[in-house]
């Protein structure tokens, strides 16, 4: 692979932050620029949380009773117009499906996995990064 020896990366939230640690860890000099020189907006989205127990399904049973009200509010988490509510449907059937009781043991099982590294990985990142690492 042929590597810059200088990288900028824009934006010092995780995602920005991952990349200069691990352009930094194959010897790039890495420069990270964020709006924020001190970054302190840099998790206000999120607010600087790692889910790595968020593992329920997002369509849980029972959810689907609520998918009308959503369908007809402009402001909810659906709303939109009568056609793109149609065109919703198949989505729809998957989500309801997806809440279902007995797919949650699977749905969980396979974010556990997807989650089981991110304290190592977070910790090694902050530890190289003058952070504080998880206890």
């Amino acid at each position: 692979m042929v590597l810059s020896k200088e990288v900028a990366v824009v934006g010092a939230v995780i995602v920005g932050l991952s990349v200069a640690y691990a352009l930094a860890r194959i010897g790039a000099s890495v420069t990270v620029i964020d709006r924020d020189a001190n970054c302190g907006n840099s998790s206000s989205g999120s607010a600087g949380g790692v889910a790595v127990t968020e593992v329920m399904s997002a369509s849980i049973p029972g959810l689907w009773k609520k998918v009308s009200g959503w369908l007809l509010d402009p402001l909810g988490p659906l709303g939109g117009t009568p056609g793109h509510a149609f065109r919703l449907l198949p989505w729809l059937a998957a989500f309801a499906r997806a809440g279902r009781s007995e797919a949650m043991p699977r749905i969980s099982g396979a974010l556990a996995s997807i989650n089981e590294r991110a304290y190592d990985d977070l910790a090694a990142l902050l530890r190289h990064t003058r952070g504080s690492a998880p206890q």
